[in-house]
């Protein structure tokens, strides 16, 4: 990516850069050649792809191949989180500190290598971004947030990156991500635009019983009081971040967990 980055920003034409994007794409696949059987090489190209046009949804490995075993799909995308092409968003209860301790590993989301790299895959030729209005900038936007709470953890970590989602009948509800600061876990919702509803967040502060949530979106920063909705007279705050800050969520938040 970063030659492709590269020319960007030395303007080179769009074409060039996308020849670059192409480049990268074809080498990554190639390289499935040096990985077992030809059938093993075939599901991690399907997986590979899946990961890119499926940013943000629970795999499901049916979904990825009807053809190959649950397991074989489980070790293609193992393999290639190993690799660093896709990395795993592992569901987690969130009832408090670590995380981890209660990740669900059978069930998880996938986050690509790169936002141009992903559209890319998807078959995306690179044009003027004005104007341009796509059918996965949602899925997109959390691509992107994805690759910025990576690499705002501890550089010589790996960091761990997770989502709450609640299953049931009528009571469906997801949180984009979930981090900690300190004894604190904040649920984060991605969004394209500028508003949009924030009722898995509420979900989730009213079910785990917290009073902090982060947004990340399309529009100013700031920290609201939003009143629980449904006749609750609860009041939840929200730390609002523009999309572009992304990097910086965990820093703000320990900031502003601080105030307590």
């Amino acid at each position: 990516m970063p030659e492709a980055v590269q020319a960007s920003v030395d303007q080179m034409p769009l074409l060039d850069v996308q020849r670059i994007q192409s480049s990268i794409v074809g080498t990554m696949e190639d390289d499935f050649a040096k990985y077992g059987s030809r059938a093993q090489q075939e599901i991690l190209r399907k997986a590979y792809r899946y990961a890119a046009r499926h940013v943000g949804r629970k795999i499901k490995y049916v979904n990825v191949s009807t053809e190959r075993r649950a397991a074989d799909v489980r070790a293609a995308f193992e393999l290639l989180a190993r690799s660093r092409v896709v990395h795993l968003v592992f569901h987690s209860s969130a009832n408090g500190v670590p995380l981890g301790a209660e990740a669900n590993e059978k069930r998880f989301k996938a986050v690509f290598l790169d936002c141009g790299l992903a559209n890319h895959v998807c078959g995306l030729p690179l044009m003027p971004a004005r104007g341009v209005l796509t059918v996965n900038e949602g899925s997109l936007a959390e691509q992107f947030v994805g690759q910025e709470l990576r690499c705002s953890g501890l550089p010589f970590e790996d960091t761990p990156l997770f989502y709450w989602h609640r299953e049931a009948p009528s009571a469906n509800a997801e949180g984009d991500y979930v981090i900690s600061e300190g004894a604190k876990v904040l649920p984060v919702e991605v969004k394209s635009t500028a508003d949009g509803a924030l009722r898995s967040v509420f979900q989730f502060l009213h079910e785990k019983r917290r009073g902090r949530a982060i947004r990340l979106y399309l529009g100013q920063a700031g920290v609201e009081t939003l009143r629980v909705p449904g006749g609750a007279s609860a009041t939840v705050r929200v730390l609002s971040l523009p999309l572009y800050l992304a990097g910086q969520t965990r820093r703000l938040a320990a900031e502003w967990c601080q105030e307590d």
